[in-house]
C-alpha cells in the first residue's frame, strides 16, 4: 500500500513523502519499482530537501487583449525560469481558463504560476464559485479548445474553492 502512495504523491507539488524501512529485501523490492527507501529517518530527512519554488501572478484586466497579455507573461516568465519547452503548453492552458473566466463570470481574473519539481502550474482564479467542468458537447461554433485540451496536455488538473467564495482552476504541466 506504501508504494501505491509514494507512486501517487512523488509528483504532487508541496507534498514530502519518503519511505523508510531497515529490512534490505523491502528496500530492493521498492528499489526495483523506482521508489525511493531509506533505511532511516535521518537520511529520508536529508533526502527531502525543499525543492526550489517559484511564483508569479498578476491580476487581469477585462480587455480584448487579456488572453494575448496573460500568454506574453507565461511566455516571458518560462523564458526567465529557464523553461521554455513549457511556454507552449502553458500558453494554450491560460488561453483557456482566461476565456472561460471571462466567458462564465463577471469577476477580474487572477493569474498564478508556480515552478516547483520540474513541474509548472497554471492556474486563474475567479469570483465564482461554481467548478469547471470539460463540457460533453462539442459546439464547433464556440471559439477555444475547452478543457478537453488542457486535460490531454497537463498531467492532473482540477478546480478548487478559494475561501474567498470563488474558484481557482489549475493546471500541472510537467517538464519533458
Amino acid at each position: 500500500m506504501f508504494a501505491l502512495v509514494a507512486l501517487r504523491v512523488r509528483d504532487w507539488p508541496a507534498v514530502p513523502f519518503a519511505l523508510v524501512t531497515g529490512r534490505d529485501e523491502q528496500r530492493a523490492t521498492l528499489a526495483e519499482r523506482d521508489i525511493p527507501v531509506y533505511p532511516d529517518v535521518e537520511t529520508a530527512e536529508a533526502a527531502l530537501t525543499p525543492p526550489d519554488r517559484r511564483r508569479a501572478g498578476r491580476v487581469l484586466t477585462r480587455s480584448p487583449r487579456i488572453s494575448a497579455r496573460a500568454r506574453g507573461f507565461v511566455r516571458g516568465t518560462c523564458d526567465h525560469w529557464r523553461v521554455p519547452e513549457l511556454a507552449e503548453d502553458a500558453e494554450l492552458v491560460v488561453t483557456e481558463f482566461v476565456e472561460n473566466a471571462l466567458r462564465h463570470t463577471d469577476s477580474v481574473p487572477r493569474l498564478g504560476l508556480e515552478l516547483r519539481r520540474g513541474a509548472l502550474t497554471v492556474e486563474v482564479g475567479d469570483a465564482s464559485a461554481r467548478p469547471a467542468v470539460v463540457r460533453e458537447e462539442l459546439d464547433l461554433t464556440e471559439t477555444g479548445l475547452g478543457l478537453r485540451m488542457v486535460a490531454r496536455i497537463a498531467k492532473t488538473w482540477g478546480s478548487s474553492r478559494c475561501r474567498s467564495g470563488g474558484k481557482t482552476v489549475w493546471a500541472v504541466l510537467p517538464r519533458r
